[in-house]
């Protein structure tokens, strides 16, 4: 007799719970049961926005999708400079200049206070090979910060691409401490960003 009962009773609370479609509370959330207690609101999962996984995927340096979710995350929010200015980075990355230079120009055009906006848009004009814009962005970049040895070094690069001073000037403003990464300076040829290529 118990052999037979308890399948009939499982098969009882399966079809039970069937016909209330997904076994869900009968009571809609916030209404009481029967025992008294109130069925609990449903907690909807979170997901990142696409901006929080795109610095996943730029600290993880996979540059081609942290474009894709960048561009979601501007087309979502059009006023998000720091996205635009993230956008400008991964796409310096993947040598991808006419779209870098258009991401740097918005991110500079919605807010220029953003940390790294100069540089960024400054190293898209340098890869871009448009000297000038480089150079005004990377020197506004390094009058914030004149110890960014970074800095120092792509504005060298855009003197010298802009030819308004000669090679050896322009390398004034490159870093000289001994003992830094850059105390091994590649020659300006090896640093300056390549052609795009195929465009």
């Amino acid at each position: 007799m118990k052999r037979i009962l308890a399948p009939v009773l499982l098969a009882t609370l399966l079809l039970g719970a069937c016909r209330q479609g997904t076994g869900a509370p009968v009571n809609p959330p916030g209404q009481a049961t029967p025992s008294g207690g109130a069925v609990p609101e449903a907690t909807p999962i979170a997901h990142p926005a696409p901006y929080d996984q795109a610095q996943v995927q730029l600290k993880a340096g996979n540059f081609p999708a942290a474009v894709d979710l960048l561009k979601a995350a501007v087309s979502g929010d059009p006023q998000n400079a720091r996205a635009y200015n993230d956008l400008c980075f991964a796409y310096i990355r993947l040598q991808s200049w006419p779209e870098a230079v258009a991401a740097g120009e918005a991110a500079l055009r919605l807010d220029p206070s953003i940390p790294g906006a100069k540089f960024n848009a400054g190293r898209a004009y340098l890869g871009a090979k448009q000297y000038s814009q480089a150079q005004d962005n990377l020197l506004s970049a390094y009058r914030k910060d004149e110890q960014n040895q970074d800095i120092a070094w792509y504005l060298g690069l855009a003197y010298e691409g802009n030819q308004k001073l000669p090679a050896a000037l322009a390398r004034k403003h490159w870093p000289a401490n001994p003992g830094t990464r850059n105390s091994r300076r590649p020659s300006s040829d090896s640093m300056r960003p390549s052609p795009p290529s195929g465009k």
